[in-house]
């Protein structure tokens, strides 16, 4: 099983991946920390974003042979979602999109705080809204403002689990 998780910065999805992959014993993979891994200062270019998408579909596609996976990253445009469905989709694995949301609000005092991985400002924050693209797929939308055991048993009804 493959789960994309996804949304704008700030919207709690590494914080949804991380106990998630606990609760169903699968890889997670972020594209914040393999970004942090792969360039040291991001500036988010567009060359940036592919390469860090095309390095975890890579590792996706490997790792989907022998567990569950769960991906967690922007995702803001709908050809980087296809990607991975179509990995899902050759592999014959099940595939769930899940995406956070929060308040601008909330997002503004989340970014407030320095967070482990992300190097995403406000700026990025809007520039990313500005493009970012509506799914026409099937999925799960989850207000990270709500705590996190609701979100993570809403997902839990949602795959099956």
């Amino acid at each position: 099983m493959l789960i994309i998780i996804y949304g704008l910065p700030a919207t709690g999805k590494t914080t949804i991946a991380k106990e998630l992959s606990k609760r169903i014993r699968a890889e997670h993979l972020d594209t914040d920390i393999i970004r942090k891994e792969l360039i040291k200062s991001p500036k988010y270019t567009y060359e940036e974003k592919l390469l860090v998408y095309n390095i975890i579909a890579l590792l996706t596609k490997y790792l989907l042979k022998y567990t569950n996976v769960i991906v967690s990253g922007t995702f803001y445009k709908e050809f980087l979602r296809e990607k991975f469905i179509n990995i899902a989709r050759e592999m014959n694995k099940r595939y769930y999109l899940i995406e956070c949301v929060a308040s601008e609000n909330e997002i503004r005092k989340r970014m407030e705080h320095s967070r482990e991985y992300s190097d995403a400002d406000y700026n990025v924050y809007l520039m990313l809204k500005k493009e970012f693209e509506e799914t026409k797929y099937e999925r799960l939308r989850i207000n990270t403002e709500n705590p996190l055991h609701e979100n993570i048993k809403l997902i839990m009804n949602y795959i099956g689990v």
